[in-house]
């Protein structure tokens, strides 16, 4: 049988031989280095390898030389054992007995080494001398069945070589065909296996993953991917467990499809055990080698051409058997050093894998479809309230910002910018359509540039440094709040009221520190909002979201502790120019429009208190920080230092005063239900709203005069002066 390939550009051709259950591995290896031996001397460069299935040999050759490659694998096969093959059998025993570099630990990783096409030696296994003359009528025997067994040649090369091996073969005589065997996959669904092994380093472990699918092509393009430099499983290994790399990867055609084998060594760390370490690799494997094997991108031959034969082989010689199963089968594996008087966390592993895989992502998504919109909008982050103590007022900004250092940037056609909000931290991104692109295309491509962004490797040194320049300088502003304000309104948990942080919050936490909160920021649980257009972009974007979460257990919710009691006011203040009214207020529900158009009354200009301040020499702004029911409302003064003292009196009681102006109330409200208009006409603004959950807000004056009366009242206020 013969499958052929016809391309150019390669340079060379290449044949492959594949030949199917001669024997054992022993039998396997022998006839391999027989093979190669004869075709060498031959003057045929050839390469064999063996497995537990059979063997197979690789020749490159000119274009206008397969047809004598083909007659000399011909040749090679039928010729009896006889004296010329003195000094391949010196070969044959030299490789049989180098068989002992692949003896297997344990006989539960015989799948994995049928998986990856190794020549996998089990215990007990004899090697004999098959150079000497009594053991030359034992290959000569497994020689024989060759004649009797499934084999098939594979070549690729350009049209002018294809043609003379396809002529060539059909000159063969004597040529084995034998009867199509049934195709069993070299791996079965099974449980994890545990074995003890010394390979791992000391204190560490290895995990293998291996995968069979029923495509003959797929398991090298899975492979390709998963192997390549700024593969997305790297990032996400980094992420969740340092130090651990990819020891091997490897994905080889097989008996009817083909298989990838994975190999992770790591250190156990993150105060987690090897099991739990260990089921936390296995399930990001498997799940990233799921994903890539359901990619939308079209399965191409492999670029090697000496693979390519091989996988034709394979192709050729099962072609007209009975079909497998069509899913994919896969198997874990963990190795682990034995320690004297421990036994293997045998049963511990398989309950926390099952664990991982049954549990659901943490992710909680809002979508809503927005026909003839054309961009596709995307905003992920966590819901959680930032519960940052004093000495780190800020880490997490810094974490932010040191993923998008300069703020908005560019990863394959996707903008991206940072979310800090006191209720969620986080990436906002858009994205357009490439002509010619598929709407699944596009959500794909939006989910990974996200992924990467947010869920990919901590930030490194470099960007953390540049990110903490940036938020110092910014710090250093004389337009920014000072920190004592925060020591005021949110005592333990800054956080909370101002997300730009301290300058001590800032400069002091370490690299290691601003990596394991962006870890644990990012760990679950997550929200995500999406505006699309096509219901094929939504489904794609979610699947490739996913596929970064981390497979690690989370809460289901946020655990934010209630705000300790306001801390007192007096000469707190450096600067002599300033000074602060703070209250804490509840902007939940309809209490966001309320403080909202409180800061309107505060910051119009010439209004209210542009006008409570006429004359004083003391000029007064005013915001609304934080969210949600632990929220606060602030007024800034700024004047002469003996004019501020009459302005706190003034502007202490404000709000009580303004029962009396409902101009006031109808201008600032008016002017809110402008400002939230203009949101909802941007796709940011709905997409923020929609991942906050806003609902339309109405607002009434008499319900305006309560919350302002309760939430704003003078002696609710707590004041901030400048030192004596």
């Amino acid at each position: 049988m013969l499958a052929t390939l016809a391309r150019t550009g390669d340079g060379f051709a290449a044949t492959a031989l594949v030949v199917q259950g001669v024997g054992g591995i022993v039998a396997h290896t022998a006839l391999a280095a027989l093979l190669e031996a004869r075709l060498r001397a031959a003057g045929i460069p050839a390469e064999g390898r063996a497995d537990q299935d059979g063997f197979r040999l690789v020749v490159t050759s000119k274009e206008d030389e397969t047809s004598t490659v083909i007659r000399a694998l011909s040749e090679a096969v039928l010729r009896p054992i006889g004296e010329a093959d003195a000094a391949g059998l010196k070969l044959v025993s030299a490789r049989v007995r180098a068989l002992r570099i692949w003896l297997l630990p344990d006989k539960a990783l015989e799948d994995f080494a049928a998986c990856a096409g190794d020549p996998a030696l089990l215990p007990g296994t004899d090697l004999p001398l098959l150079d000497l003359p009594e053991h030359r009528a034992q290959v000569e025997s497994w020689r024989a069945r060759i004649l009797a067994s499934r084999s098939a040649l594979g070549v690729v090369g350009s049209l002018r070589a294809v043609q003379a091996a396809q002529e060539a073969s059909r000159t063969l005589s004597g040529w084995p065909e034998g009867e199509p065997t049934p195709l069993v996959p070299p791996l079965s669904e099974a449980p994890p296996v545990v074995v003890g092994e010394l390979g791992p380093p000391p204190g560490g472990f290895r995990v293998s993953v291996a995968a069979w699918f029923p495509e003959v092509d797929a398991a090298p393009r899975v492979a390709g991917l998963l192997g390549a430099p700024g593969a997305a499983v790297g990032e996400q290994l980094q992420r969740i467990l340092r130090p651990a790399r990819l020891q091997r990867v490897i994905g080889v055609a097989r008996k009817g499809g083909s298989c990838v084998l994975v190999n992770v060594e790591a250190e156990a760390a993150g105060g987690r055990g090897i099991p739990e370490d260990a089921a936390l690799i296995a399930t990001l494997l498997r799940r990233e080698i799921a994903a890539l094997h359901r990619s939308r991108e079209p399965l191409l031959p492999p670029e090697d051409p000496r693979v390519a034969a091989v996988a034709g082989a394979w192709w050729a010689l099962t072609r007209g058997a009975p079909s497998l199963p069509g899913k994919p089968v896969f198997r874990v594996a963990l190795r682990v050093a034995p320690r004297e008087g421990s036994s293997l966390p045998t049963e511990h592993f398989k309950q926390v894998l099952q664990d991982l895989q049954e549990r659901p992502p943490a992710l909680e998504i809002r979508s809503v479809q927005e026909q003839g919109q054309g961009r596709l909008w995307a905003l992920v982050a966590s819901p959680c309230p930032l519960t940052e103590p004093p000495a780190e007022h800020g880490i997490t900004a810094l974490s932010l910002l040191a993923r998008l250092p300069g703020g908005v940037q560019t990863r394959e056609g996707v903008a991206l910018e940072p979310w800090l909000e006191p209720d969620g931290v986080g990436v906002l991104a858009w994205t357009t359509p490439r002509l010619g692109e598929t709407p699944a295309a596009t959500g794909e491509r939006l989910a990974e540039a996200i992924g990467r962004t947010l869920l990919g490797a901590p930030p490194s040194a470099g960007a953390i440094q540049e990110a903490r320049g940036m938020l110092l300088g910014r710090l250093a502003s004389s337009e920014q709040l000072p920190g004592e304000l925060w020591a005021v309104l949110a005592p333990e948990q800054p956080g909370r009221m101002w997300v730009g942080g301290s300058v001590d919050g800032i400069a002091r936490p370490g690299v290691e520190a601003v990596r394991q909160r962006w870890t644990r920021l990012t760990a679950g649980p997550l929200r995500a909002a999406l505006l699309f257009e096509h219901p094929e972009q939504r489904e794609a974007w979610e699947q490739g979201l996913i596929r970064w979460l981390p497979p690690v257990q989370v809460p289901t919710g946020c655990v934010a502790p209630p705000l300790d009691p306001l801390g007192s006011g007096g000469a707190m203040l450096r600067e002599s120019n300033r000074a602060y009214l703070a209250w804490r207020i509840d902007a939940s529900g309809a209490g966001a429009g309320y403080a909202a158009v409180a800061a309107l009354l505060l910051g119009e200009p010439g209004r209210v208190l542009a006008s409570t301040l006429e004359g004083s020499g003391v000029t007064g702004r005013g915001w609304v920080v934080g969210k949600g029911a632990e929220a606060g409302l602030v007024v800034e003064l700024r004047g002469a230092k003996e004019a501020l003292e009459g302005a706190i009196v003034q502007s202490r009681g404000l709000f009580e005063r303004l029962e009396a102006q409902g101009e006031a109330w109808t201008r600032a409200s008016a002017r809110w239900r402008e400002l939230e208009r203009e949101k909802r006409l941007s796709p940011r603004g709905r997409l923020a709203a929609l991942w906050s959950g806003e609902d339309t807000i109405l607002l009434e004056e008499d319900g305006w005069m309560r919350w302002s009366r309760e939430q704003l009242a003078a002696s609710r206020a707590v004041v901030l002066r400048p030192k004596q």
